[in-house]
């Protein structure tokens, strides 16, 4: 399966603010943890960001950045039933952000928090 068909068919761009880099829609959990965020900081402090354009929502004054896994390197049972034997699309996404966010943390030294569904797959000692 071609990158750009998957990237179509199971990953369409989410409504994206061109200039800051804010998704305009995020799933419940990462809306829930915004709410409870915004009880003790301003909106302007919080922020979810589309993570095709990192580059645009991070900067001098970004604090930590929060990651949210679902299946971080392709462990999930049907990502492996789907690519047994190579990188699962999902983990060369998630590392090619992980990438990302290395070169952003070298830039401007903030802290990384990973939480989600497929945390526990970062956690492996293997």
């Amino acid at each position: 399966l071609p990158e750009w068909v998957f990237d179509k068919v199971f990953c369409p761009p989410v409504e994206t603010d061109p200039i800051t880099g804010e998704s305009k829609v995020a799933q419940v959990g990462l809306r829930r943890v915004e709410s409870a965020l915004l009880q003790g900081y301003k909106r302007d402090e919080v922020f979810i960001a589309n993570p095709e354009m990192l580059e645009k929502s991070i900067g001098p004054d970004t604090k930590v950045v929060g990651i949210n896994v679902m299946d971080p390197l392709g462990m999930a049972p049907v990502t492996t039933t789907m690519s047994p034997e190579k990188l699962s699309y999902v983990a060369m996404k998630f590392k090619k952000m992980c990438a990302n966010i290395i070169q952003l943390k070298k830039k401007y030294d903030f802290h990384v928090v990973v939480g989600g569904n497929g945390a526990w797959e970062l956690a492996k000692s293997d």
